[in-house]
C-alpha cells in the first residue's frame, strides 16, 4: 500500500528583483552594514532571498499574541549580499527572518532551501547559511506488536544545532508494511530517530539514531524497521 504525505510547507511564492536596492526612503543615505546569503556547506550565494527586519508591535495584532512590524525589506543580489541601514542592523529590537526566493520553474531541480532566522530574534550575523531541504522516500517496516492506540512519530536533525529539527511523520495506525514521501536535510548527513508512544501518550519504545547522507539533488529511500 502507498501512501503519500507531505510533512513540509514550501514557502509561499515571493515576486522579487535581482538587485538590492531598497525603496520608499526620502531620507539621505547613511552607512550600510553589507549581510550575505549562502547555501550551507557550499558557499553559493543565494540570490533574490528576502530580508526583512522587524520590530515588536504592541496592541497591533490579535489581543494575547505577539506581533510583529515590518521596517526593512529587500532582496540579496548578485554575490547573494544585502545591505542594510547601520540602524536597522544594529537595533536589538529588531529580528531578522530571510526567506529563500521561489524554486525555479525546472523539473531537473528537485530542492529546495529552508528558511532561516525570526521576526523575534535579534542577529549581528553578517553571514546566513540556508539549508538545502528536498522530498525523500520512506519504506516502514512494522516487526513489533504493540497496544492498541499506539504512534509512531519520527524526527530528522541537521548537522548543526541551530538547524530546525524536522518532523517527518507522526503514524498512526499504519499497514504492517508502507512506503510514503516526507522532507528532509539534504546535502548533509541527517540523524533520524523515532519514538513509539502508547494511547496515554507514554513512550514505550525507541530507535535510531540512523545516520544517512542525502546527496543534494535526486530522491532517495530510506527503510526505518520498529
Amino acid at each position: 500500500m502507498k501512501n503519500s504525505i507531505l510533512y513540509f510547507v514550501i514557502p509561499g511564492i515571493i515576486l522579487f528583483s535581482a538587485s538590492c536596492s531598497k525603496s520608499g526612503d526620502s531620507k539621505p543615505p547613511g552607512k550600510k552594514i553589507t549581510i550575505e546569503v549562502v547555501e550551507y556547506k557550499t558557499d553559493t550565494p543565494i540570490i533574490g532571498a528576502l530580508v526583512e527586519y522587524y520590530k515588536k508591535c504592541g496592541g497591533c495584532g490579535i489581543s494575547g499574541f505577539d506581533s510583529y512590524k515590518l521596517v526593512f525589506s529587500d532582496h540579496t543580489g548578485n554575490g547573494g549580499v544585502c545591505e542594510i541601514p547601520e540602524d536597522i542592523f544594529n537595533n536589538v529590537g529588531y529580528g531578522i527572518l530571510i526567506t529563500p526566493p521561489p524554486p525555479p520553474q525546472n523539473p531537473s531541480i528537485d530542492y529546495y532551501y529552508w528558511p532561516t532566522g525570526s521576526e523575534a530574534v535579534h542577529s549581528t550575523s553578517r553571514k546566513y547559511f540556508l539549508p538545502v531541504t528536498g522530498e525523500e522516500n520512506l519504506h516502514l517496516v512494522k516487526l513489533n506488536s504493540f497496544p492498541k492506540g499506539y504512534y509512531l512519530d519520527l524526527k530528522a536533525r541537521g548537522e548543526k544545532s541551530t538547524l530546525q529539527v524536522i518532523d517527518i511523520a507522526r503514524v498512526y495506525a499504519f499497514p504492517s508494511d508502507t512506503s510514503f514521501s516526507f522532507y528532509t536535510y539534504r546535502g548533509q548527513t541527517n540523524t533520524i530517530t523515532w519514538n513509539v508512544y502508547d494511547s496515554t501518550d507514554a513512550v514505550i519504545a525507541t530507535g535510531g539514531p540512523l545516520m544517512v547522507d542525502f546527496p543534494k539533488a535526486g530522491k532517495q529511500e530510506i527503510e526505518i524497521k520498529y
